[in-house]
């Protein structure tokens, strides 16, 4: 892995995004991210973010739009990368909404099947 390389080039994509945001560039950047996230030791990601000069919020920004937007998505490209992350954070609010709605559709059918009795619940045949 060549660091030099990919500091460069995430340095010029980030410098262009400042001038002009864009989804690509963002998806770009948070790629180069997580490749250089798991080819470093544990503890040694965050300093070398500081050191190349990003903020750990604006990592974990591209490293969000990476991991939620495919390369070949036309459907946010209109989108500022603040209207994106605020797509994915409500996407991850409406899967946690139907997880619990589900869960607690589980739990109702549950009980409903069983009979209390005492502290413990006894299941039907």
């Amino acid at each position: 892995m060549n660091l030099t390389r990919i500091e460069t080039e995430i340095l010029h994509l980030h410098n262009s995004v400042n001038v002009r945001p864009t989804v690509d560039a963002a998806r770009k950047i948070g790629e180069l991210l997580l490749e250089v996230k798991a080819y470093l030791d544990h503890g040694q990601y965050l300093p070398w973010v500081r050191k190349l000069g990003l903020s750990r919020q604006f990592a974990q920004a591209y490293t969000q739009v990476a991991k939620a937007h495919p390369v070949n998505d036309q459907s946010s490209g209109h989108l500022s990368i603040d209207g994106l992350l605020k797509r994915i954070r409500q996407g991850r609010r409406a899967e946690r909404r139907e997880r619990t709605d589900q869960l607690t559709e589980d739990n109702d059918n549950a009980t409903e099947e069983g009979i209390v009795l005492g502290d413990s619940l006894k299941w039907l045949p």
